[in-house]
C-alpha cells in the first residue's frame, strides 16, 4: 500500500487476500472521511452491482458503528438481530447472517474498517480478530502514511503552483498581462476549468473583466452567446439582488454551486444553466483582490468539483493577495515612471518640439506640391523632396550627391547664374526663372526660389531652393501673344486694303468707283469671315453650344451635299458621293458635324482647278464611323503636312494663287472632331490632290432594351461618347468584359496587355482616365504610373488601380505615387463605372481651371473684337453699298460724307 502509485489497485487486492485467508463471504474496507460524519467503500470483494466502489454512507448509531468509532472491533453472531439499521438490514436481505468490524486504529484516531461478512450465524471468532487485529494496524498506519505523503505532495504541488503563478505575475508590470497571467495559472496550475478577473471600479461600483481563461470561459460564452462583448461591459451587482457579492465587498470568499446564481441578475437563468451544462462545471468561488482594505477585483472559478476544499480557498486567496501586490506593485511603477516623467519633462518636452518641427518640416517637404532641394554651400544635393524627383525625372536616390549643374538645360545666360549665386552666397534670397533639363533631355520652365541656410553663428552652410514647373503657364503667355499676333496680321491685311481703296476713292475718277468698292466689300467680307471663324473657335474651344444627338451621317452629308452641287457646277468640278445606308449612328451635335465636314468641302472645291473632281465617302470601320473628302487639286508640299491643322497657317501655293480663306477652317474641324471623341488625318501628294478623314466613334445601341438618357458629364467635357478610357490588364478574359462593359456605358475604350504596350498605345489613344493592374509582366502598374507621370501629357490623367492584393502597403504605395483610387478584386463593374465618372467629372473640372485663363482671355477679347469689329464694320457696309447704289448721282458733299464715313470705321479697326 505504502509503494502502490494505484490505491484503488492495492486495496482491491487487500481486501482479496483477506477473503482468502479469513474464509469470509464478503470483505470491505471504508475509509473514514475528513469530517468524521461518513465511511468511503474504497475496496469490495467479490464486487456486487448493488454496491458501487467510492459510494459514501454516514456513520450509523448501530453497536457496530459505535464500537468502530470507539476503535473497538464488533462482533455481530446474528445479522437478524440488528436489522433495523439500515446497513445491517440490508446485508441481512443480501443472504448474510454473521459480521466482524475490526477498526483501522492509530494515534487515537480511527481511519477506517475492515468489514467481514458469512452466509453462517456465528461464523466469525477470537482468533480471526487475532489474525485480523496486526492486520488492521499495519493498515492503519500505512494509510495514515500514505495520507501524510499525499497531503505533503499535495501542498508541495500547491506550494509549486502558487510560485509558478507568482513567478509569471512577477515577470510583468503591465496590468493587463497580470490579469491574464493571474487567469491563465488559476486553470493551469490549481486545475480550475475557467477563471475570470475582474477589476472593481469604485467610482461606478461596478465590475469590469479583464482576462479570461481559456478563450471561451463561462462568462465570456455566455456573453458571446448574447453578443455581448465583456470587455466593453461592466456589471453592477447590487447586493441586494445578489447577496453573495457582499461577501466580496468584505473581502470574503464567495462559493455557489449554481452558475445562474452567481451571475444573476446579469445573465438570464437558462443561459446561464446552458453554459454551466456545456462546460461541466459543478461549483463556482469567486475571492476578492484587496489590497489595504480596499477592493481592486475579483477572481472568479469554476470547477468540475461538487465542492471546494479549504486549501483550495486558502491557495485562491494567496493568488488574489500576490495579484494584489502586483496591482500595486504595476501601479507604483506607473507612478515611479509619472514622476520621472515630470522631472525630464522640460527636456523631453524641447527635444519633442525639434522632433515634431523635424517632422513637420519633413512631412511639408514629402507632400508639398513645389519642387524643394536642399543643397551645401557648393550646390551638392543633400535632400530632394518627391516633387523635386517627379518634376526632373530622376530618383530621389540618384539625386542625393549630385550637383545642380545635373539640371543645367545652357539655355539660361551665365550672367543669370553668375548674379544668382552672388545674390544668396551674400545671404540673400534669390527669386527668378530659369529652364533646366530633365533626365530624358526635355526641358521645363522654371520659377525658382533659393533661401540660404544659416548656422548659430550666421553663416551661410547651405540652400534651400523652391521651384515650380511653369511651363504650362508659359505655353498660356506664348498662346496669348501667338493669338494676338495672328489675329493682329490677319486683320492687318483687309484693315490696309480697305484704308488703300477708300483713299483711291479719293482721287480716282468715278467711272473706277464701281470696282473700288467692289474691293472695300470684299475685304469687309473677309473681315467678317475672319472674325466669325475666331468666334467659332473660341465657342468649341470653350465646350459651349453642345447637344448631341444620334445622327446618321450618310443622311446628313446627302443633304449637305446638296448645297455645295451649284458652287461645284459653277467652278466645272465634278461633285461625287458614296454615301451607303447602312453605316452605324453616331452621336454628335447636328450643326457642329455640318461645319467640319463644310470646311473640308469648301476647302477641297477651293483648292481643286476647273474639272477636277471632289469625292465625298461614308464608311465603317473597326467601331468607328469614318468620312473622307478627296480632291483632285493642287496637294499640299509635305513640309507643310505637319502645320495643316495650325490656326491662320496658309501654304506658300495657297497664299500666291490667291485663294481666299481665313486658316482657320481646318482648325475649327479639328476641335470639332476631338471633341466628339474622334481624330482627323490628311493625306497629299502635290499636283494629285488631298485627303482629309475623319474617325468618330460608332454608337452602340442594345436592341433588347430601350435607349437610357446617359447622365450629363460637366457642361465644358463631351458626352460619354467623347471620354477615352485606356484599360491595361494581363487577363484577357477580364480585358475584354472590362472593355465591353465600359463600352456598353458609352465610352472609348482602348486595350493593353502590359504597362509596355500601354506606353505605345498611348499616343493613339490620348486617354482621358486610364485603369490599370498592379501585377502584370514586362512592366508592372506601378512602373506603368510612373511612365505616364513624367510625360508632359500625362500629369493630370486620373489612375485608377485594380489588383488582387488587398494589403495595405500596396494600396498606401498606390495612393502615395498619387493614383486616384484602389479596387481590390472582385470588385462590382457599377462600382468601377461610378468611381470612373467621378473622376472624369473631377478630371473635366481640373483641366477646365487649367484652360480658364486662356480661354478667359479669349472670350474677353473675343468679345471685345465682335464688338468693337461689327460696329465700324456695320459703318463700312452700309457706306459701301450707299456709294454702290448712287454712283455717280450723289453730290461731291454726299460723296465725301460717305467716304469719310468708311475712313472712320477703317481706322477705328486698325486701332
Amino acid at each position: 500500500l505504502s509503494i502502490s502509485p494505484d490505491l484503488d489497485r492495492a486495496f482491491a487486492e487487500i481486501v482479496s487476500q483477506l477473503r482468502v485467508l479469513t474464509g469470509a463471504d464478503r470483505v470491505s474496507l471504508a475509509l473514514v472521511t475528513e469530517d468524521g460524519e461518513h465511511f468511503t467503500l474504497v475496496a469490495l470483494d467479490p464486487p456486487d452491482d448493488a454496491i458501487t466502489v467510492g459510494s459514501v454512507v454516514p456513520i450509523t448509531a448501530s453497536a457496530a458503528a459505535t464500537d468502530v468509532r470507539q476503535g473497538r472491533p464488533h462482533f455481530t453472531p446474528d445479522l437478524g438481530a440488528e436489522a433495523h439499521f439500515p446497513a445491517e438490514r440490508a446485508l441481512y436481505q443480501a443472504g448474510f447472517r454473521s459480521r466482524l468490524n475490526v477498526p483501522l486504529f492509530f494515534e487515537g484516531g480511527v481511519q477506517g474498517a475492515l468489514n467481514l461478512a458469512s452466509r453462517r450465524r456465528n461464523a466469525f471468532h477470537q482468533r480471526h480478530l487475532e489474525v485480523l487485529r496486526p492486520i488492521a494496524d499495519a493498515l492503519a498506519v500505512a494509510i495514515t502514511n500514505r495520507r501524510l505523503l499525499e497531503e505533503t505532495a499535495r501542498q508541495r504541488d500547491h506550494l509549486a503552483a502558487l510560485r509558478k503563478v507568482d513567478r509569471a505575475i512577477s515577470e510583468t508590470l503591465d496590468l493587463s498581462r497580470i490579469m491574464e497571467v493571474v487567469a491563465e495559472g488559476i486553470v493551469t496550475h490549481l486545475g480550475f476549468k475557467a477563471a475570470l478577473v475582474t477589476f472593481y471600479d469604485a467610482e461606478e461600483d461596478a465590475f469590469r473583466p479583464v482576462a479570461t481563461y481559456p478563450r471561451g470561459a463561462l462568462l465570456r460564452r455566455a456573453l458571446d452567446m448574447l453578443g455581448l462583448d465583456p470587455w466593453s461591459l461592466s456589471f453592477h451587482f447590487d447586493p441586494e439582488e445578489n447577496p453573495g457579492y457582499r461577501n466580496l465587498l468584505e473581502g470574503k470568499p464567495w462559493i455557489e454551486t449554481s452558475f445562474a446564481v452567481f451571475v444573476h441578475p446579469i445573465i438570464p437563468r437558462p443561459l446561464a444553466d446552458a453554459v454551466q451544462r456545456l462546460y461541466g462545471t459543478r461549483c463556482n468561488i469567486s475571492v476578492p483582490i484587496r489590497s489595504q482594505q480596499r477592493l481592486l477585483g475579483t477572481i472568479l472559478a469554476a470547477t468540475e468539483e461538487e465542492t471546494i476544499s479549504e486549501e483550495i480557498q486558502q491557495m485562491l486567496l494567496t493568488v488574489a493577495d500576490q495579484a494584489a501586490m502586483a496591482i500595486e506593485k504595476a501601479r507604483l511603477y506607473e507612478e515611479v515612471r509619472r514622476h520621472a516623467a515630470i522631472l525630464e519633462e522640460e527636456v523631453a518636452r524641447r527635444t519633442a518640439q525639434l522632433r515634431a518641427e523635424k517632422e513637420q518640416t519633413e512631412a511639408i517637404l514629402q507632400n508639398v506640391a513645389d519642387a524643394i532641394v536642399i543643397t551645401d554651400v557648393e550646390g551638392n544635393i543633400q535632400y530632394a523632396n518627391p516633387a523635386f524627383a517627379r518634376l526632373t525625372g530622376y530618383s530621389q536616390e540618384e539625386l542625393i550627391g549630385q550637383n545642380t549643374r545635373l539640371l543645367n538645360s545652357k539655355q539660361v545666360p551665365d550672367e543669370v547664374f553668375q548674379e544668382m549665386w552672388s545674390t544668396i552666397l551674400r545671404g540673400e534670397v534669390w527669386h527668378g526663372e530659369v529652364i533646366n533639363r530633365r533626365k530624358d533631355g526635355s526641358l521645363y520652365d522654371a520659377d525658382l526660389t533659393i533661401v540660404p541656410l544659416r548656422d548659430e553663428e550666421g553663416k551661410v552652410v547651405g540652400f534651400i531652393g523652391s521651384q515650380r514647373d511653369i511651363s504650362q503657364w508659359k505655353e498660356v503667355d506664348r498662346l496669348k501673344s501667338q493669338f494676338i499676333s495672328n489675329v493682329s496680321h490677319e486683320l492687318r491685311t483687309p484693315l490696309t486694303n480697305i484704308k488703300l481703296y477708300l483713299g483711291l476713292l479719293h482721287t480716282a475718277p468715278p467711272e473706277h468707283h464701281a470696282a473700288y468698292l467692289a474691293v472695300l466689300e470684299r475685304e469687309t467680307m473677309r473681315l467678317e469671315r475672319l472674325i466669325e471663324d475666331i468666334l467659332d473657335l473660341s465657342r468649341l474651344e470653350a465646350q459651349v453650344e453642345y447637344s448631341p444627338e444620334p445622327l446618321v451621317l450618310s443622311a446628313l452629308i446627302r443633304d449637305l451635299l446638296a448645297r455645295f452641287s451649284s458652287v461645284a457646277a459653277a467652278r466645272g468640278l465634278t461633285l461625287h458621293a458614296e454615301l451607303p445606308e447602312t453605316v452605324p449612328l453616331v452621336r454628335a451635335d447636328r450643326q457642329q458635324i455640318i461645319q467640319a465636314v463644310s470646311n473640308l468641302i469648301t476647302n477641297a472645291l477651293n483648292y481643286t482647278p476647273a474639272g477636277g473632281r471632289v469625292t465625298v465617302r461614308v464608311w465603317a470601320e473597326g467601331g468607328m464611323v469614318c468620312l473622307s473628302v478627296s480632291d483632285t487639286g493642287i496637294g499640299i508640299p509635305p513640309d507643310e503636312q505637319p502645320r495643316i491643322f495650325e490656326r491662320f497657317f496658309r501654304g506658300r501655293e495657297v497664299r500666291q494663287r490667291g485663294v481666299p480663306g481665313t486658316g482657320l477652317g481646318l482648325s475649327i474641324a479639328q476641335e470639332i472632331i476631338h471633341r466628339h471623341g474622334g481624330r482627323i488625318m490628311v493625306e497629299s501628294q502635290v499636283g494629285k490632290g488631298s485627303t482629309f478623314t475623319l474617325y468618330l466613334p460608332a454608337l452602340v445601341v442594345r436592341e433588347e432594351t430601350a435607349p437610357v438618357q446617359e447622365p450629363a458629364l460637366p457642361s465644358r467635357k463631351p458626352e460619354k461618347g467623347g471620354w477615352r478610357l485606356l484599360v491595361v490588364d494581363d487577363d484577357p478574359r477580364l480585358l475584354a468584359g472590362l472593355s465591353e462593359w465600359l463600352i456598353s456605358a458609352g465610352y472609348q475604350v482602348w486595350t493593353a496587355r502590359d504597362g509596355q504596350e500601354a506606353l505605345e498605345r498611348l499616343e493613339e489613344a490620348r486617354p482621358h482616365l486610364i485603369v490599370s493592374d498592379v501585377m502584370m509582366p514586362r512592366m508592372d502598374g506601378f512602373a506603368f504610373f510612373e511612365a505616364v507621370r513624367s510625360r508632359p501629357d500625362g500629369v493630370s490623367i486620373p489612375f485608377i488601380f485594380l489588383t488582387a492584393r488587398g494589403e495595405r502597403k500596396t494600396i498606401l504605395k498606390g495612393k502615395e505615387m498619387g493614383a486616384e483610387d484602389y479596387l481590390v478584386k472582385p470588385f462590382d463593374p457599377d462600382e468601377l463605372l461610378t468611381i470612373v465618372e467621378a473622376r472624369l467629372r473631377r478630371y473635366a473640372e481640373m483641366k477646365a481651371a487649367h484652360e480658364a485663363e486662356v480661354i478667359g482671355l479669349r472670350e474677353r477679347i473675343l468679345t471685345l473684337l465682335s464688338h468693337e469689329f461689327r460696329t465700324p464694320l456695320t459703318y463700312i457696309t452700309a457706306y459701301s453699298d450707299m456709294l454702290a447704289e448712287g454712283g455717280t448721282q450723289l453730290s461731291d458733299e454726299e460723296f465725301q460724307q460717305m467716304l469719310q464715313g468708311i475712313r472712320r470705321g477703317s481706322e477705328r479697326l486698325r486701332r
